[in-house]
């Protein structure tokens, strides 16, 4: 019976090893996860349709495969939208800004309010006709856009929870993206003064 050589058998051993190798490689590309642009991509995709305001001038565009319209409010001032299982919502709205705030007033404001209801801002961005806000607590993922224009603020919020990050993260850039604060639809006696208290109607 003929031996094998060694320096055979250590080739042999090479080739092999050099297979598996090339083969968890090319598991490990196919396995990688989208960039963030596809994803942002992706949400655009589907049933996107678009909730116009006419009292404070503003519009929104939302998945309607994914939030629902729950209606206008009764007087006009924003709507709601919420996920099948009700565990996400969209809030948008208007409000006269009775007190006369700065946006920084009003930053301070929210900052102290999400604070209080245990959300922890992580990001926050304040410019000089607007204000954003994004962070975490309670098991939930909060994202807040409020722009003033004129003597009205307008408010775009999001809470999901954060097992749903991956769901609502590119759903929430596309829909601050699409949040046209300044229409030309409103109405002249819709700009006098209502309390600022009165801005979360859906509470």
């Amino acid at each position: 019976m003929k031996r094998t050589s060694l320096p055979s058998l250590a080739l042999s051993l090479f080739v092999l090893a050099w297979l598996l190798l090339s083969c968890n490689s090319q598991s490990s590309v196919s396995a990688a996860p989208a960039p963030a642009s596809q994803n942002h991509e992706a949400a655009k995709q589907g049933n996107w349709q678009t909730y116009t305001n006419v009292r404070f001038a503003y519009s929104l565009c939302y998945p309607a495969d994914v939030l629902t319209p729950q209606g206008e409010a009764e007087n006009g001032d924003g709507q709601k939208f919420l996920s099948r299982d009700s565990r996400a919502q969209a809030l948008v709205y208007g409000s006269n800004n009775a007190l006369d705030q700065s946006v920084s007033e009003a930053y301070s404001d929210e900052l102290q309010a999400d604070e209080k209801a245990g959300i922890k801002v992580t990001y926050r961005v304040v410019k000089p006709g607007y204000f954003v806000v994004s962070g975490s607590g309670a098991g939930k993922i909060i994202y807040q856009k409020t722009v003033l224009v004129g003597d009205v603020f307008k408010t775009l919020r999001l809470e999901y929870p954060e097992d749903q990050k991956a769901v609502f993260d590119p759903i929430v850039s596309t829909m601050s993206d699409c949040f046209q604060t300044n229409l030309k639809t409103q109405r002249p006696e819709d700009t006098k003064t209502t309390k600022l208290n009165n801005l979360r109607w859906w509470s």
